[in-house]
């Protein structure tokens, strides 16, 4: 009727008010409102099926790449790997693992390495049947008795009474643990297990090395991970180094079993991209046939590294390995543990530990949570300059309440944790040529784990408002991708290709970038290099598929792809990036050729039934069904 049109134009007009309001607020104005008590960092841990929200529950400082967190299942003996892709899930009420990487909302597991876990025993074997077999340090817990906000995390583990504190840095994971001066924790003592076999996809970790060294309580090594998307560059390589507060003891106990499945060397556990595609295929055999393996069984034993030589115990090349540190329970209270991690070297993590982390636990817990006060603050809510800036028939409604301003400030919060930055101490990082690089002068960070697809209409026109600067790097990081691969990615992971939905959006990113001004602060002549390239002709990694026929025909097939209708709306649309660019870059008859084709959305309008439609190579088009089938639409 045209009273609900008017009141829906109403709401419209209103939501656009607001937000317009919220985003031209001045930082002049001090703001009576803390964002941190506004986060609620629960929101997008829960869900079901396609509804999950894939958060970490854990801690991270702005866009880091270290993202520690609390890795859930709901009961010791069930798995729902759907559910925990995120690694926290709010519906479980048990905890396995302490992880140190994870993606961010990407509605995939990825990552979730370097596994740490405070405990008070140590079990005679580790198996790999079921949840508690493979976990039998795993702990129950309960919100009530759990605490996370913007740069901090604790919560008490109820089977064990110890107290688990979390807090970080860019590159580094700061926990402290604080094990209760009870009798049983004095029969059994207080433990830390460290394991790099651990991952978020189980079984997925194809080679690993692990060294402790007493003499100068460092225990580090690396993790070669396959799991989620890492299986399509070849999997991903985590190094890592940890040290503690307290001296553990020269008595550790650890378990090792390799199956013999993985064949990786330290030699060639980097070959990744384009020399590395038959191996990645043959890995992915290997990491099929381990989990098909109900039968390892890892004994634990007790290691003296005082009768060792040098005082270290090394493992290298293997799949299944892990620890149990001990400490003494009469002489402390509470447990730190640092952890760096990097994605170069054992000694990049190391470079990581010792230059970010100088303080303690409660220093760096303070620090973090600064760092997210002042981010949260870019954006200030006041009532009066609220209310006072909507047109006179809202002004009278209340828009601030609690849950709105909760909602809001979480939003924020979320919008600010990605994407990873991937260049570490001293402004390095690993490449798509599996070469190390230094950040490009003028630029202040690397990027990586880009969810474009998802991102490129939401967030990232956000961050350009708020963060120009973080999208001045993100502009580069994708143009260093484009050098150093040979294609602009489609959804970039880590230092890889993983080819993950459809169509080349790192033209729209770079598009907005320069019209908002950013041009001249990342090459944006290159950028459009790639653009081009992409746009016109087949490629490796292409973000496009079937360009070919999309350029003959103004159109995708469906012949040639299932979302070929999918393929057509998104080509458009980059289409129409690309000509932005090319006219910032006074390249008249490419801005003419590509304005021309982003009108190629025309070419899949059904006008029968009103519906955007895949289209036949012969003109014919496919009627829309009347039965909505939801297959084939994970890519």
């Amino acid at each position: 009727s045209g009273s609900d049109k008017q009141l829906s134009d109403c709401r419209i007009e209103m939501i656009g008010w607001f937000i317009v309001c919220l985003c031209v607020l001045l930082p002049a104005y001090e703001s009576s409102i803390d964002p941190l008590d506004y986060v609620n960092p629960y929101i997008g841990t829960g869900g079901a099926g396609y509804g999950v929200g894939t958060i970490p529950g854990g801690v991270q400082v702005p866009f880091a790449k270290v993202r520690l967190s609390p890795d859930t299942c709901f009961v010791d003996d069930i798995w729902t790997p759907w559910a925990n892709v995120g690694g926290y899930h709010y519906a479980d009420r048990h905890m396995r693992m302490l992880s140190h990487t994870h993606l961010f909302g990407a509605g995939v597991a990825g990552y979730g390495n370097v596994g740490v876990f405070p405990t008070t025993f140590v079990p005679d074997y580790i198996g790999d049947k079921y949840i508690y077999d493979r976990f039998p340090w795993l702990q129950e817990f309960s919100h009530k008795k759990e605490t996370i906000k913007p740069g901090y995390y604790s919560v008490d583990l109820l089977g064990n009474n110890v107290t688990v504190e979390l807090t970080s840095t860019m590159n580094s994971g700061v926990h402290r643990y604080t094990y209760k001066n009870n009798e049983e924790n004095k029969l059994n003592g207080s433990f830390v297990v460290i394991d790099p076999s651990y991952s978020l996809s189980w079984g997925t970790v194809v080679n690993m090395s692990l060294q402790v060294d007493y003499s100068t309580q460092t225990i580090s090594g690396f993790t070669h991970d396959m799991g989620g998307l890492a299986s399509r560059i070849g999997g991903v390589v985590v190094y890592f180094a940890i040290r503690f507060n307290e001296s553990f003891a020269p008595a550790i106990f650890g378990w090792l079993a390799d199956n013999n499945n993985s064949d990786t060397t330290n030699d060639d556990r980097n070959k990744k991209g384009n020399s590395g595609d038959y191996k990645m295929e043959r890995r992915k055999t290997e990491v099929k046939a381990m989990i098909m393996n109900t039968s390892l069984v890892s004994k634990v034993n007790r290691i003296d590294l005082l009768s060792q030589s040098n005082e270290q115990w090394n493992v290298e090349s293997t799949t299944t390995c892990g620890v149990f540190v001990q400490f003494d329970s009469q002489g402390f209270t509470a447990v730190e543990m640092y952890v760096g991690i990097s994605f170069i070297s054992v000694e990049q993590a190391l470079t990581n530990l010792k230059s970010e982390v100088n303080s303690s636990f409660d220093d760096i817990s303070t620090t973090a949570v600064s760092l997210w006060r002042q981010q949260l603050s870019l954006i200030q809510i006041e009532d009066n300059v609220i209310t006072s800036s909507f047109p006179s028939q809202f002004q009278s409604q209340d828009f601030l309440t609690t849950d709105n301003i909760t909602v809001f400030y979480t939003a924020l919060y979320h919008a600010l944790c990605s994407p990873t930055t991937f260049s570490e101490v001293n402004e390095v990082y690993l490449g798509f040529d599996q070469q190390v690089h230094t950040v490009r002068s003028g630029n202040s960070a690397y990027y990586t784990d880009m969810s474009l697809w998802d991102v490129h209409r939401t967030q990232y026109p956000l961050l350009t408002l708020l963060r120009p600067d973080v999208m001045a790097d993100i502009s580069q990081s994708l143009v260093e991708m484009y050098k150093q691969g040979g294609d602009l990615p489609r959804w970039p992971l880590a230092n890889g290709y993983t080819g993950c939905m459809i169509g080349q959006h790192a033209d729209i990113v770079i598009s907005d970038a320069i019209a908002h001004g950013l041009g001249d602060s990342f090459e944006a002549s290159v950028a459009y290099s790639g653009m081009y390239q992409g746009a016109t002709q087949p490629q490796p990694h292409a973000s496009r598929n079937s360009v070919d026929d999309y350029i003959e025909l103004g159109y995708v097939p469906y012949e040639q792809d299932n979302v070929a209708c999918c393929d057509t709306l998104e080509y458009a649309y980059d289409d129409w990036a690309c000509a932005l660019v090319a006219s910032f870059l006074n390249k008249t008859s490419d801005y003419d050729m590509f304005m021309n084709r982003s009108l190629n959305y025309r070419n899949v309008f059904d006008p029968i039934t009103q519906f955007m439609c895949p289209r036949y190579r012969y003109m014919f088009i496919l009627i829309f069904s009347s039965t909505l089938s939801f297959t084939n639409f994970l890519i």
